[in-house]
């Protein structure tokens, strides 16, 4: 069994999901997250930036003791202000562009019935996005994005793939009539459906986004012809659309599989990037400047959070402080990183660590620009991250600065992997010899310089041997 979840906390909202996938499930299972009663913890289920869900919406508040009048209804929450990507730090990139990967290949069903196999968009570039029908305005408002989007570029053979996330109300003979809604053509606009289980693992596996029941991300995705991603746009920002349209015209005009796919540039004059980044420079809790340079040789662990958030990145940590405990001492070392740098300060994040007597040498708590840490966490990491929105994944990267393995907290079982690898990590470099001190060194190359060559070859054999004990 794994599980999915996203969290973000916005004003005095938190905004939550949680999908139980069980290996064998052939049917869709939703589990809300706890709520606290309180309105401070007033709970309303939706996407990770903003979109569907369940909602619950405060009404009225009187002074400390309060009266609510609240109601529920079935569609989309208000979104949290855009904010603008350009930044300094990401001048050579074109808005939400992120490292080539391929998909996770998979069949799902269509509106004429019939079996939906993304192998078969080989050689087309294609946009993907998850809806569901029955939401009554942000989808509505994103399809008919989507639908400008087809007309657009249908002379160019790029192909729109819908998702719903609402399989059991969204059966295909429903998608035929929502379909007809936006004029689409089954052949060059696919909304599809499915297993709810499976479409949580294609949202996660191949397109780097959260989806559960009537929940998903308002992001479109931009495939290429070799079915690999290489951009997430939020449809609601302009620059962001813009920046889509661009690269979906470099994709088309793309002939052959690019070696290396570096980061287009957005306008006349910005700096090129010759590659994807691969190290970061963010701020410790301390104020000073921390660089991923000094983790090169040690073995660490990932994860994003955020301080204001009280429920589920506060259980997070707590997992993370176990981990820190145990590990701690080993030389493994843990770097958990704020995706609301607005709100956490260094001084904030030096008093939050206190919470778990955190070792600032040994773990981590950083902040920084959030455009650069979005890029930290699709580009070093390859997981979606936005403003107080982020997996919960714990990220284990080895000596050698790569990722063996991104962990899900919540289950006990991938906790348990993760332990594992940790300890055939650290019992790989405790068995690793240190250098050869300097003084032994100079005491051998002194010994070298003064006798014959036999002799020589025979010392070189030993400095191996002692460099290998």
């Amino acid at each position: 069994m794994s599980i999915l979840r996203w969290t973000t906390w916005e004003g005095s909202r938190v905004v939550f999901g949680r999908r139980v996938l069980r290996a064998g499930s052939s049917s869709p299972k939703t589990t809300p997250a706890p709520v606290a009663s309180s309105v401070a913890t007033l709970a309303r289920r939706r996407n990770e930036s903003g979109c569907c869900g369940h909602v619950l919406a405060n009404v009225t508040t009187v002074s400390v003791v309060l009266t609510i009048a609240s109601f529920v209804l079935w569609g989309c929450a208000p979104r949290a202000a855009v904010v603008e990507y350009e930044s300094e730090d990401g001048a050579g990139r074109l808005a939400g562009e992120v490292p080539p990967r391929p998909i996770v290949d998979f069949v799902l069903t269509d509106s004429e019935n019939a079996e939906f196999n993304s192998q078969d968009l080989r050689g087309q570039v294609w946009v993907v996005s998850f809806f569901f029908s029955k939401c009554p305005s942000i989808c509505r408002q994103q399809n008919e994005i989507a639908r400008r989007l087809w007309r657009e570029f249908r002379t160019q053979d790029v192909a729109l793939v819908s998702i719903t996330c609402d399989p059991e109300e969204d059966t295909p003979e429903r998608l035929k009539e929502y379909a007809k809604l936006y004029e689409a053509d089954p052949e060059e606009w696919m909304f599809l459906t499915g297993d709810m289980d499976e479409i949580s693992q294609i949202g996660e596996e191949s397109f780097q986004l959260g989806v559960g029941y009537r929940t998903h991300s308002d992001r479109f995705v931009a495939v290429d012809k070799w079915g690999r991603v290489r951009g997430i746009y939020d449809w609601h920002d302009s620059r962001q659309l813009d920046a889509l349209k661009e690269k979906l015209e470099a994709l088309v005009r793309e002939d052959s599989l690019p070696d290396d796919a570096v980061p287009a540039v957005p306008r006349e004059g910005a700096a090129q990037e010759n590659a994807w980044l691969k190290e970061f420079t963010l701020t410790a809790s301390s104020g000073e400047e921390f660089s991923s340079q000094q983790l090169q040789g040690e073995i660490w662990v990932a994860s994003f959070f955020y301080t204001t958030c009280p429920t589920t990145c506060r259980a997070q940590n707590d997992a993370v402080g176990r981990l820190y405990r145990e590990f701690g001492g080993k030389g493994v070392k843990f770097v958990c990183i704020s995706c609301d740098p607005e709100t956490d300060t260094p001084e904030r994040l030096a008093d939050y660590a206190k919470l778990y007597q955190a070792d600032p040498a040994r773990w981590m708590f950083l902040t920084g620009d959030l455009d650069h840490i979005r890029r930290i966490a699709a580009e070093r990491f390859g997981v979606p991250l936005d403003r107080r929105t982020h997996v919960d994944r714990l990220i284990v990267v080895d000596q050698q600065g790569a990722i063996q393995g991104k962990f899900d907290w919540h289950d006990a079982g991938e906790i348990e992997r993760l332990k594992e690898l940790l300890n055939r990590l650290t019992a790989a470099v405790s068995i690793r010899a240190p250098a050869l001190p300097s003084v032994l060194v100079e005491h051998l190359r002194a010994r070298m310089c003064s006798t014959d060559g036999r002799a020589r070859a025979r010392m070189n054999e030993e400095a191996e041997d002692v460099s290998i004990l």
